[in-house]
């Protein structure tokens, strides 16, 4: 008999109700964002490139300045099972070096329990794997869930910097 792998996956939003977080910009050079949330994503989250996908670039050159849509997916592992999950979408415009600029993304803890063998498809590993997860790893993901938390209020804060910064220049 051939067993599919599976998983049980457990989603938590790191902010809720709020699914996605929301960012505004209107002023001078928006286009610089893109250069911007990719060197964060790499110094705030402290991953290599691999975990780090440009899903969606499209970038057009318009009369008089550009218009942009970028989309990356971020994942941070933090150990076997559970992993900081990010969406970030950038869109905007710019001409004559003056635009709009908007971010959003959607950050979320996940942490996944493999049932890939016919044990860890029945009832007593479940009970099992539910006592351990409420005893033991409960504590570890609070932690985790904390822990993402912090890099994505300070992503969110380096930006809103940025886009000071990019104003007073």
């Amino acid at each position: 008999m051939v067993w599919a792998r599976t998983r049980l996956t457990i989603w938590e939003d790191l902010f809720p109700p709020v699914k996605k977080i929301y960012f505004r910009f209107e002023g001078k050079y928006p286009e610089k964002f893109y250069a911007k949330i990719n060197e964060l994503l790499k110094k705030i989250f402290a991953v290599p490139d691999a975990y780090i996908q440009e899903k969606e670039y499209n970038w057009k050159k318009t009369e008089n300045g550009h218009k942009f849509k970028i989309a990356w997916s971020l994942m941070k592992p933090f150990d076997r099972w559970s992993y900081l999950n990010m969406e970030i979408d950038l869109k905007g415009y710019s001409e004559n070096g003056y635009g709009k600029a908007s971010i959003e993304f959607e950050p979320r803890v996940v942490t996944e329990f493999p049932q890939d063998y016919a044990w860890q498809q029945t009832v007593f590993y479940e009970v099992f794997r539910k006592l351990w997860d409420s005893i033991f790893y409960k504590r570890k993901r609070e932690k985790i869930y904390d822990e993402s938390k912090e890099l994505c209020m300070r992503f969110q804060a380096e930006l809103k910097h940025f886009g000071v910064l990019l104003n007073e220049s």
